[in-house]
């Protein structure tokens, strides 16, 4: 699995202009229920990985496949939020700065599955993010 992080880590610095770090997160797979306590612990949400910040651990739905084409995809949209952590941009807590750090997460997922031939477009993803007025 380590091997995997870092290859996709490597993909992940490259297209979202990072330094490529020494180290990968804990990359683990987990129910989706636990996910779902780290992003909408009130309600149900459509979840398949999460990037724990105050654990560097990256959690994935574990009925999702780590060799299918878009769980590393999922993977490679978390790694960046790996990245933005690494490099203080998570720091901002504000709901236009997260709203910013998931546009680039999708939008190197994205150039992730294109990369591997897969036909993508993930903006519909973002809409599921909304800042309240």
């Amino acid at each position: 699995m380590q091997q995997l992080c870092f290859s996709l880590l490597a993909f992940a610095a490259q297209m979202g202009g990072y330094d490529i770090p020494e180290v990968c997160p804990t990359l683990e797979q987990a129910p989706k229920e636990t996910l779902r306590e780290y992003v909408c612990p009130e309600k149900t949400c459509p979840v398949a990985g999460v990037y724990v910040y105050e654990e560097k651990r990256l959690l994935i739905d574990e009925t999702l496949e780590v060799d299918n084409l878009f769980t590393r995809s999922v993977i490679v949209h978390e790694l960046v939020h790996y990245l933005q952590d690494l490099n203080g941009e998570a720091e901002d807590k504000e709901c236009e700065a997260h709203l910013l750090r998931e546009r680039v997460a999708f939008f190197v997922q994205e150039k992730f599955l294109r990369a591997n031939y897969y036909r993508a477009d993930l903006r519909h993803s973002i809409n599921l993010y909304k800042c309240s007025s």
